[in-house]
């Protein structure tokens, strides 16, 4: 699923599997993904530039080769990735 420029949205209860890549997001804002299931994609999540205030719950991440991809554009992405992994941990 490609997800641009969407604002204000939510992403619930769906299966992302064998993607090459399950939710491409790019310049999305205030969007809740809540009970998904990622399973055995290449990359189940990946947050490009411009996205802010999203969130991540109770979502199942298997067998995919990568979980989350955030790109680090400034430190805020940094900042906001290092919350969504602390949240991701805790699911698991």
């Amino acid at each position: 699923m490609l997800l641009k420029e969407i604002n204000d949205a939510e992403i619930r209860g769906n299966t992302f599997e064998e993607n090459t890549i399950g939710i491409n997001i790019e310049g999305s804002n205030r969007i809740v993904y809540k009970n998904n299931n990622f399973i055995n994609n290449g990359w189940a999540i990946k947050v490009r530039g411009a996205c802010y205030t999203n969130h991540f719950l109770e979502n199942n991440f298997l067998y995919n080769s990568f979980d989350i991809f955030c790109h680090p554009e400034s430190e805020r992405s940094l900042n906001k990735l290092i919350s969504l992994f602390e949240i991701y941990v805790d699911i698991c």
